[in-house]
């Protein structure tokens, strides 16, 4: 049997991969192939046996060296797989062996110097679900002021990222906006955008860009102004979610925060939280001279 490997883009079976992702236990938007083309355009494959387990592997290039990191709309990586996985030591091997810079999140912990980061899910399994008293008391707020949870389109996108960027409070990169409209577009392309918001008398107080897959339904963004906060349009629309696509996917996916206040806003809805690992190797500036010197 074939261990863990690189596979070639040029060798890579796309539709072996994404079958695999697809019929796998943890089934989510970030393993397959297009998404990744999208975030991560240099994306390593690697693979188990026959494509009966990969893990994608975001890549860069700096100076010739190849090295692993974090990209935007890409919160962890994993092992995909229809069964547990196996040869994880083999696995971490081989990424140390061919990358001397790493900043890789997964939910499989490989290394042992990783430290656990908090994702926040809503298993529809476990419903029903019962919101906090502080989210059902905004919810109650949204609904005395008469807003309403309607459906957003392709259209809406660009909407939604300027309400995100003007009242956001983090630090967003250069290319935010930019990024999140092509990933959109790619979404749409293959059916798997939907955008929600809460309005009144046109006009809208909150937004939200959701990835849909087999199995998940993924908010990527929340966009809220100022009077949508005071008012409670958030609570409104994610609850709101949630109820939509109870029949549709197994798992409602926050993408979770390390926010205190963020993870509170999210566990009000019944939210539950998943860890994955975080492992960072830093190159040492000795070895980039050598590499340079090589000529490699």
């Amino acid at each position: 049997m074939l261990g863990w490997r690189i596979v070639a883009k040029k060798q890579l079976d796309i539709g072996a991969w994404n079958a695999c992702v697809r019929n796998s236990t943890n089934e989510h938007i970030y393993g397959y192939s297009w998404y990744l083309d999208a975030v991560a355009p240099k994306w390593v494959a690697m693979g188990f046996g026959k494509y009966e387990q990969v893990i994608p592997v975001p890549v860069k290039q700096k100076l010739g060296i190849s090295y692993i990191f974090q990209p935007e709309f890409y919160q962890r990586t994993s092992i995909f797989s229809s069964e547990l996985a196996k040869n994880v030591q083999e696995l971490r091997q081989l990424i140390s062996s061919e990358f001397i810079k790493i900043d890789l999140t997964s939910t499989n912990e490989m290394f042992d110097a990783s430290h656990s980061l908090n994702n926040i899910v809503l298993k529809y399994n476990k419903a029903p679900f019962k919101w906090s008293t502080n989210t059902e008391r905004n919810i109650k707020k949204a609904l005395k002021k008469g807003l309403v949870y309607s459906r957003g389109g392709k259209q809406d996108v660009e909407s939604v990222i300027e309400m995100f960027v003007e009242n956001t409070r983090f630090k967003l990169s250069s290319e935010f906006s930019t990024n999140l409209l092509q990933l959109t577009g790619i979404l749409k392309a293959n059916d798997c955008l939907e955008v929600r918001k809460i309005e009144l008398d046109q006009s809208n107080f909150a937004y939200a860009l959701f990835a849909k897959s087999v199995k998940r339904i993924t908010l990527l963004l929340l966009a809220s102004t100022d009077e949508g906060k005071k008012n409670g349009a958030s609570h409104l629309l994610i609850s709101n979610a949630i109820k939509e696509f109870s029949n549709q996917v197994e798992i409602f996916d926050f993408e979770g925060s390390q926010n205190p206040g963020i993870s509170r806003f999210y566990l009000g809805f019944g939210g539950e939280v998943e860890h994955y690992y975080h492992y960072s190797q830093k190159m040492q500036k000795a070895v980039i001279r050598r590499i340079i010197g090589s000529g490699k």
